[in-house]
């Protein structure tokens, strides 16, 4: 019966089902229960939902406000994924850690750059004294996080407090420029670019972003980095091949 309740308690936490939410808990439900596969308590849902009320909820009845998944992922970190600033404001006012890593070593800002939430984005870098050159476990920063997954505005924000992140490397060799190519993400090229990304640099396989742009060669990114690539000390002859090799944003599933 105990697991019943357990699974009910998570639902309701992510539907933002307060009035469920308290009587399970008077009922006597157990608000930090692990889900069995991905260790997630109801406060992990309620918070990559953001129902606010909820958290406040379950933070006066026990919750554990630093408790990790099995990725090592508090609750900060999924409301930082879920773009949802109230929360973030909540739990650094209660006093949970800002710099959490999770199992991949990203932060929240990394989650919240994913998130395109550009005010959350704000917050964070305030929280993080503008130092937002935090590198995971592959060597990717918030910028890489928010260029793999198109979020221009973001994009333009990090790059406005920091110009000399913008070039940054990951374990592969790939810059903000790179990854935006090779998702297709001509908003976020073109932001690059006009900020001053270095269109020559080649990654670890010494592809430039405009090779990583044509495993798509009807993309837009193609036509907008040859015109960039345009009179620069680039190998224009390996520039003219198409690239295959796939590519997925991050995801700690």
């Amino acid at each position: 019966m105990m697991i019943q309740r357990i699974d009910l308690l998570h639902h309701a936490a992510e539907q933002g089902h307060l009035g469920v939410v308290r009587e399970l808990v008077d009922r006597g439900a157990d608000v930090n229960a692990p889900t069995f596969t991905k260790e997630r308590t109801p406060l992990h849902y309620a918070c990559m939902a953001g129902h606010l009320e909820v958290v406040q909820y379950l933070k006066d009845h026990g919750a554990a406000m630093e408790q990790e998944d099995r990725n090592r992922d508090t609750p900060l970190h999924y409301a930082a994924r879920a773009g949802c600033l109230p929360i973030v404001q909540y739990l650094q006012e209660i006093g949970v850690n800002m710099y959490a890593l999770d199992k991949y070593g990203d932060t929240p800002l990394h989650s919240a750059a994913a998130s395109g939430d550009v005010a959350l984005v704000t917050y964070l870098t305030g929280v993080y004294n503008n130092k937002i050159d935090q590198r995971d476990n592959t060597d990717m920063t918030p910028l890489h996080f928010a260029a793999i997954t198109g979020q221009d505005k973001v994009v333009a924000y990090l790059v406005s407090v920091d110009k000399s992140i913008i070039n940054l490397q990951d374990q592969d060799g790939d810059t903000a420029l790179h990854l935006a190519a090779r998702q297709g993400h001509e908003a976020v090229a073109r932001c690059l670019l006009e900020a001053g990304a270095d269109v020559t640099l080649t990654n670890a396989k010494n592809y430039t972003a405009l090779m990583r742009a044509k495993r798509n060669p009807h993309s837009p990114v193609v036509k907008l980095l040859a015109e960039a690539t345009s009179g620069q000390a680039v190998d224009h002859k390996r520039d003219n091949s198409v690239i295959t090799s796939s590519a997925q944003p991050p995801s700690h599933t």
